[in-house]
């Protein structure tokens, strides 16, 4: 395979993995559980915006620190950043299961109110994801 066709196939393979559990949801279920599932594993992926940008902070000062050989700064840095990114998750988090059938309903209309749970219990993964960096 030419190099010029793996940032291609790249894309695809993450593709594929993004779009997989809705794939599986829609084989074993209805059009309506599956539309309330994807809606609400979507929305639960804001928990981790605050991961991603903590992740795009500490990367480079990872590099540097790990290239100067200060460990104890590395394992700072991560710390750090996971706690940053747990602010971030717990704040989303906190909004979702206080109101996660009134806000699913407000964003996607009512009636998808019923993936409020679901939503809820996708959250909680993505906390924890958030909380371990």
């Amino acid at each position: 395979m030419s190099p010029r066709w793996t940032p291609v196939w790249s894309s695809l393979v993450l593709l594929g993995i993004g779009a997989f559990d809705v794939m599986v949801m829609g084989y074993l279920t209805s059009p309506e559980q599956t539309a309330l599932y994807a809606v609400a594993a979507r929305t639960a992926l804001v928990t981790s915006l605050g991961l991603v940008a903590v992740n795009a902070i500490v990367g480079p000062l990872f590099a540097a620190e790990h290239r100067q050989g200060h460990r104890e700064r590395v394992e700072e840095l991560a710390r750090m950043g996971a706690r940053w990114s747990l602010v971030g998750a717990t704040l989303a988090c906190g909004l979702v299961l206080v109101a996660h059938r009134v806000l699913m309903a407000a964003v996607f209309g009512r009636e998808f109110a019923g993936a409020g749970p679901l939503l809820a219990i996708l959250m909680c993964g993505q906390f924890v994801n958030a909380g371990s960096g």
